[in-house]
């Protein structure tokens, strides 16, 4: 049994409105997800624990469906799989009014999951009051502006400085 908001909580997260074919791995009652959105701008991986289903590797290919069936239940749901030879190709979702199966597709149908190199830094701080009043003041002038950058430079000195740009930092555009 697993809590109807667990389970779209876990879909939501990864689903975003736009990812709609992923793979479920289920291992020691744990759900990973990895998924990618389609212009690969977006990678990532959603983990939950206490997900009650044997474990498993589902081939979830139309998300929304899969959203929109388990809406019209309601408390706690059953989830149980059907298994044809070595693929799962049915899940099964129950309460105490439905009965619904949500088809699995083959996993090969399932698009693979680009990585991401990020490498590790670590940057530390010191910020007076008047520092801070500066970046509020900053934020303020170009308040419609979400977009705000943090580097590390070299000052005429050679040592390395903290810079925050307000704004786009390339092209034509106000910035701070």
């Amino acid at each position: 049994m697993i809590n109807k908001g667990v389970l779209q909580s876990v879909i939501n997260k990864y689903h975003l409105g736009i990812n709609e074919d992923v793979k479920w791995n289920i291992k020691d009652k744990k759900i990973e997800v990895d998924f990618m959105t389609p212009t690969r701008d977006v990678i990532g991986k959603v983990t939950s624990t206490n997900f009650d289903l044997e474990d498993s590797k589902l081939a979830i290919f139309d998300t929304k469906k899969l959203l929109n069936l388990t809406s019209i239940c309601n408390g706690d749901l059953l989830l149980e799989l059907v298994k044809n030879k070595e693929i799962f190709t049915k899940l099964k979702i129950s309460d105490l009014n439905f009965n619904l199966d949500y088809a699995l597709s083959d996993p090969l149908l399932i698009s693979k999951v680009g990585t991401v190199n990020v490498p590790e830094w670590c940057v530390e701080i010191d910020l007076e009051g008047d520092d801070i009043d500066h970046l509020i003041k900053a934020k303020s002038a170009l308040s419609g502006i979400d977009n705000m950058l943090v580097s590390v430079v070299k000052n005429i000195d050679g040592e390395s400085v903290v810079e925050f740009t307000f704004g786009d930092e390339q092209g034509h555009n106000n910035k701070i």
